[in-house]
């Protein structure tokens, strides 16, 4: 009985000790999520591409460029503050997310 007694005690010790030991592990890894999780939108942004604002000869305009760094599509008007072309971006986005495209019949 003795010796069952102490081989329960040492097999609980043991157990103790791995889970333990698995705790510290499991925190070490969740320490480390928010930067990888960081990084990750990191390079989605990246891959998306972007938005440019530029003074062309009458005014401003803008141009989505995309990951590859070639333009998708630009404004066909000169606007004539940055601000008031900042401002149709926003608009633009605002319309994008919240619709879908539709196909116009000739």
């Amino acid at each position: 009985m003795a010796k069952f007694l102490r081989s329960l005690a040492l097999m609980t010790a043991l157990g103790v000790t791995v889970a333990g030991t698995g705790l510290v592990a499991q925190e070490k890894k969740d320490a480390k999520k928010p930067a990888d999780t960081k990084k990750a939108a990191d390079d989605k942004e990246e891959k998306l591409g972007k938005v440019e604002i530029f003074e062309s000869k009458n005014g401003f305009r803008f141009r989505v460029v995309g990951a590859d760094g070639k333009n998708i599509c630009g404004a066909y008007k000169d606007y004539k503050t940055k601000e008031e072309c900042a401002k149709v971006v926003e608009e633009l986005k605002a319309i994008l997310t919240k619709t879908k495209p539709v196909e116009v019949a000739k």
